[in-house]
């Protein structure tokens, strides 16, 4: 069951995570060396490509291991300060790396003018605030292929701050306590997926909430995954529950199903073990570094060098990314989450209206 593979040394989500971040890396490629419109992995042949198909993963793994967070420290204010340390020192980090590294190497204005220019001073402070709408210091990748484009991925991070501040709300004041509840939100927020998608018109007019139904359902099915954590098989047999999905001809129900199948994929493959990989990334966790410096490294890999092929370009994201993700795991993240113990000194802990953490 899935609550035997809960202990960090038994599961494999960390490593899951890393996979995912290169998964997007993969059909970044793709946009990154062809430019828009390219066909990217499992286009056509599902409803989502290997790319979002790795989001979703994300989401899903990231709903079941922030409930168990919950579960063994109920205490609002040190959750928040634990997300707070998890995503934005290694966003500010990034911020400044390329205004002041990659932006000054690769922008085609004037050196002196580019440092004095307001949005390269700007834009580390301005990540933390619109993360991909934030404005990028001037002329920088203007020859790439995806012209201008300087953290594309980015834009799934705001979704991923909004569902923190959604669990946090709605687990403090104990509307996750039970099973039961966290199937209603779950089957509130797929129905609302569901009404949208059933209407294309309305998801191209309010991209936001279509984004919002979709990230939720995946992040719910990972609070629901810990709180039936003790009737949850991990059988690689689950994996026979992909095949509806490649015979499904609705596009809606394919939707769905593809859900379904990302967390099949979740389950199978985080509750495994790989031996010393498991333990590595169990304690090296590089997947944020690797999927935030993914699109920057990619952009100048294809500026550098405009005739690359996929598959020299591949290689070299492959290599250099996760490399960058180490740097910033060791460097800058995982400073920051050991600093956050400092903010447990002298206070009281800020716990829930209900007593969490019951699987019934």
């Amino acid at each position: 069951m899935l609550a035997d593979h809960m202990q960090r040394e038994r599961n494999s989500f960390s490593l899951l995570r890393l996979i995912a971040a290169l998964a997007v890396l993969v059909s970044h490629s793709y946009l990154v060396v062809r430019g828009p419109g390219p066909v990217q992995p499992l286009d056509g042949v599902m409803p989502y490509n290997l790319g979002q198909h790795a989001v979703h993963i994300f989401f899903i793994i990231s709903g079941l291991t922030l409930s168990q967070s919950w579960h063994r420290n109920p205490d609002a204010w040190m959750f928040v300060v634990s997300r707070v340390a998890r995503i934005f020192p290694g966003l500010l980090a990034l911020g400044l790396v390329f205004s002041f590294a990659i932006g000054l190497a690769m922008t085609n204005q004037d050196r002196a003018a580019y440092l004095v220019e307001g949005h390269t001073w700007s834009y580390p402070l301005a990540l933390l605030l619109f993360f991909e709408d934030a404005v990028p210091p001037h002329r920088v990748f203007e020859e790439a292929r995806m012209a201008g484009e300087a953290n594309v991925p980015l834009w799934t991070i705001k979704y991923e701050v909004f569902a923190y501040i959604m669990f946090v709300a709605v687990a403090f004041c104990g509307m996750l306590s039970r099973l039961q509840k966290s199937l209603i939100m779950l089957a509130m927020i797929a129905t609302i997926f569901t009404l949208i998608s059933v209407h294309p018109e309305f998801a191209r007019s309010f991209p936001v909430l279509e984004s919002l139904a979709r990230f939720g359902t995946c992040f719910m099915i990972g609070v629901c995954l810990y709180a039936a954590r003790d009737r949850i098989p991990t059988s690689p047999w689950l994996l026979v529950l992909l095949v509806p999905l490649l015979l499904s001809g609705d596009e809606v129900v394919a939707k769905l199903l593809s859900f379904l199948a990302a967390t099949v994929v979740a389950l199978v493959l985080g509750t495994s073990t790989y031996g010393p990989l498991t333990r590595w990334a169990s304690r090296t966790d590089v997947s944020y570094g690797t999927y935030i410096y993914g699109w920057p490294i990619q952009q100048v890999l294809a500026v550098t060098f405009p005739a690359i092929g996929m598959p020299l370009h591949l290689l070299l994201s492959l290599t250099l990314v996760p490399a960058a993700g180490y740097i910033s795991w060791r460097l800058i993240e995982l400073p920051a989450l050991a600093a956050k113990d400092r903010w447990k000194r002298g206070r009281p802990a800020l716990v829930p209206l209900a007593e969490e953490g019951a699987s019934g």
